[in-house]
């Protein structure tokens, strides 16, 4: 099997910068009261991949949840790709989580909100 060719700058994987965006205590109130709506979920889900944005889902045996990651489609070959995390204790809330932090909390504009931070709360 051929191994798989850099980027331009000689890296295998392209540059990350992660997005911040914490919950309040308040938001992860109102995120655990909520009820999931599959077919709400499923149509912005959809709306993301049709947008160019790439999903990916793990469970995170450190913090004892699962983690959801969307990553900005490429800009370009210079620029860092953008990932918003978001956590919870099943696959269902870490959807939510991704989901509100998304749309609701940042407005769908992260361009404010880049960071590099490494410490990561189980819920959020």
């Amino acid at each position: 099997m051929p191994a798989k060719s850099p980027t331009t700058t000689g890296r295998k994987f392209p540059e990350t910068a992660w997005i911040r965006c914490d919950l309040t205590d308040e938001h992860k109130k109102h995120m655990k009261s909520l009820k999931f709506e599959p077919k709400g979920a499923l149509e912005s889900l959809e709306r993301l991949v049709e947008d160019g944005f790439k999903l990916t889902f793990s469970r995170d045996a450190k913090n004892d949840c699962v983690g959801a990651y969307l990553t900005s489609p490429k800009e370009s070959e210079s620029d860092p790709q953008l990932c918003l995390s978001a956590r919870g204790p099943t696959l269902t809330s870490a959807i939510m989580v991704l989901l509100y932090k998304h749309f609701e909390l940042l407005g769908e504009d992260w361009s404010s909100h880049i960071d590099k931070r490494g410490v990561a709360d189980p819920w959020g």
